[in-house]
C-alpha cells in the first residue's frame, strides 16, 4: 500500500463514495481508482465498500481504515510541508472563533510577526464546529476557541477566561453598572448569540442551573457586532463576553451591567489534533496566546 492509494481512497470518500467523481477530481481513469482501492483490500483482506442499490457505502472495515488514512495523510502533509520549506521562513495556519478572531487575533498575529518577521500566517475566523473539522483533516495547525472540543482526536488546553455581562441601551430605563433583577431580565427583549456558539452555550447552561429552562430570544445572531448595534438602537438587551463589548462600552454606545444573583464565565481553549507534531512556530504562537490571555 502506498500514500497514493491512501489519497485515492480519501478522495473517493470525500466525493460521497463516488468513484467516477473521485477519478475526475484526481485526473485519473476510473479503473485506476478502482485498482487502488482493490490493492488496499487485497493487502488487508477486507472489503472497504459495499454496493447497495447502485451506490457505494463504507463497511465497518472501511470506516476503521478511514480513521487511520486521515491520520497518515495528515502526518505526511506535515512532513512534506516542513521539509519542502526547510530553508524558508515557515507557515502557520491558525483558526479562531468569531469573538477571539475579531478582538484578540490581530494582536496575537502582530506579536508572532515580531518574533518571526518572515513567517506566513494564515488565519481562519469562523464557528468552532467548523474549525474542529478543519483541524481533523489538517487544514489548520491549531485553533483558539470558546467551547470545549467535541472530538476525541482533538486536544484542548484552557488558557484563559472571560466574564459574560449584561449589555444594555444607553437610555433612561437603564444605567451603567445596573444589577437587573432576574424577573425584569426575563421580561426584556433578549438579543442572543446563536445556538452552538460559546457565549450561548454558557448562557443556556447557567440559566438551566438557576431553574430557567426556556429562554426565547427576540433576535439570534452569529454576529456580535449585529447584537451590539441592535442594543445601541434600543431594540433590547444582550449577554456577551466582556471582551466582545469592551469597545462599545468605552465609547459610551452601550451600558454594561449584570443580572442579579447570576454570574457567567466563559473559558478559552487552544485546540490541536492529538497526532499533530508541534513545530517551533506553533509553540511560539501558543506561548504568545498564554502570555497575553
Amino acid at each position: 500500500m502506498t500514500i497514493r492509494n491512501i489519497r485515492i481512497f480519501l478522495a473517493v470518500v470525500h466525493h460521497h463514495n463516488n468513484v467516477s467523481e473521485a477519478a475526475r477530481a484526481l485526473y485519473l481513469s476510473q479503473p485506476s481508482v478502482s485498482v487502488a482501492i482493490q490493492e488496499i483490500e487485497r493487502e488487508y483482506q477486507v472489503q472497504l465498500f459495499e454496493r447497495l442499490s447502485h451506490r457505494l457505502y463504507l463497511t465497518d472495515a472501511g470506516r476503521e481504515f478511514l480513521e487511520y488514512a486521515q491520520r497518515i495523510a495528515s502526518i505526511f502533509d506535515d512532513m512534506d510541508r516542513e521539509l519542502q520549506g526547510w530553508n524558508a521562513h515557515g507557515t502557520i495556519r491558525i483558526g479562531a472563533s468569531i469573538t477571539i478572531g475579531s478582538q484578540k487575533m490581530p494582536a496575537y498575529v502582530k506579536l508572532l510577526q515580531e518574533v518571526h518577521p518572515g513567517v506566513k500566517i494564515f488565519v481562519r475566523v469562523g464557528f468552532s464546529r467548523d474549525l474542529e473539522k478543519m483541524l481533523l483533516v489538517n487544514d489548520l495547525d491549531l485553533a483558539i476557541v470558546e467551547t470545549p472540543v467535541h472530538h476525541p482526536e482533538l486536544e484542548a488546553v484552557q488558557y484563559g477566561t472571560d466574564c459574560l455581562d449584561l449589555v444594555m441601551p444607553t437610555s433612561p430605563w437603564y444605567a451603567a453598572g445596573l444589577e437587573m433583577p432576574r424577573e425584569r431580565f426575563l421580561s426584556e427583549n433578549l438579543l442572543l448569540r446563536e445556538k452552538g456558539s460559546g457565549a450561548r452555550d454558557v448562557f443556556d447552561r447557567v440559566m438551566a442551573e438557576h431553574g430557567i429552562e426556556s429562554v426565547t430570544p427576540l433576535w439570534e445572531a452569529t454576529s456580535t457586532t449585529a447584537l451590539l448595534h441592535a442594543v445601541e438602537s434600543g431594540l433590547g438587551v444582550t449577554v456577551l463576553p466582556r471582551l466582545a463589548a469592551d469597545s462599545a462600552v468605552r465609547e459610551g454606545r452601550v451600558y454594561r451591567g449584570s443580572i442579579q444573583g447570576i454570574a457567567m464565565q466563559q473559558a478559552f481553549f487552544i485546540v490541536c489534533n492529538r497526532d499533530k507534531m508541534q513545530t517551533p512556530l506553533m509553540q511560539d504562537f501558543v506561548k504568545i496566546v498564554k502570555e497575553n490571555a
